[in-house]
């Protein structure tokens, strides 16, 4: 069985190490789609809950700055006032892409794979397959 969810959110970020204008301090409205395939379908036949994936989104990133945890930004702004999510390196798009697979991974039992595909504009995306381990399966 095959599972699809579309999230959208709005995050800022720059890309420390970058030579181009993605340094700068910047915001897109990222579109995102999930992709869940599963050979096993728990009793209640519900993989997962779709409003929990778009929970999870919304909660993590959106409206967020999304920074590297070397960035001297993470520093200076204030944690208390302001959603900031830090990573080891730069949050890039795939790095981002790659989080969530990983992320909706851990809420999950039993699937074949998750695919994210993930748009920060029109002309920009990524895609990124995690495969799961299928040794989680209830008897």
């Amino acid at each position: 069985m095959k599972l699809e969810k579309k999230v959208s959110f709005e995050a800022a970020h720059r890309l420390m190490d970058h030579e181009g204008e993605c340094r700068f301090l910047h915001g897109h409205s990222y579109q995102c789609k999930i992709l869940i395939s599963s050979s096993y379908i728990p009793e209640d036949g519900m993989i997962i809950d779709l409003g929990m994936i778009e929970s999870y989104i919304k909660n993590k990133f959106d409206h967020c700055l999304l920074l590297n945890r070397n960035d001297l930004l993470s520093e200076a702004i204030d944690m208390t006032q302001a959603k900031i999510r830090v990573f080891d390196k730069d949050p890039t798009i795939e790095t981002l892409a790659e989080k969530i697979a990983r992320d909706i991974n851990e809420m999950l039992i039993g699937i074949d794979y998750i695919t994210v595909v993930l748009s920060e504009t029109q002309n920009n995306r990524v895609k990124f397959t995690f495969f799961s381990e299928v040794d989680d399966i209830p008897n």
